[in-house]
């Protein structure tokens, strides 16, 4: 179960990372890196949904309200 639930959580990131591909400027494609946070839902028949992907995602309690 679990294989397969992070097969195809893999599957849509790869779909996600392929259609924007296209929006990084060219010359920062090869000299830069980003982290992507993906939020997902998984359903009682185990069905993975993206909810949404953040280009920037909160990894920090920077403020008191992410603390």
């Amino acid at each position: 179960m679990y294989d397969r639930i992070m097969q195809e959580m893999k599957r849509i990131i790869g779909i996600t990372m392929k259609a924007t591909l296209d929006q990084l400027p060219r010359k920062q494609k090869h000299q830069a890196f980003e982290i992507f946070g993906f939020d997902f839902l998984i359903d009682r028949e185990l069905n993975v949904r993206l909810i949404e992907a953040n280009c920037n995602p909160a990894i920090t309690e920077d403020c008191p309200l992410l603390a």
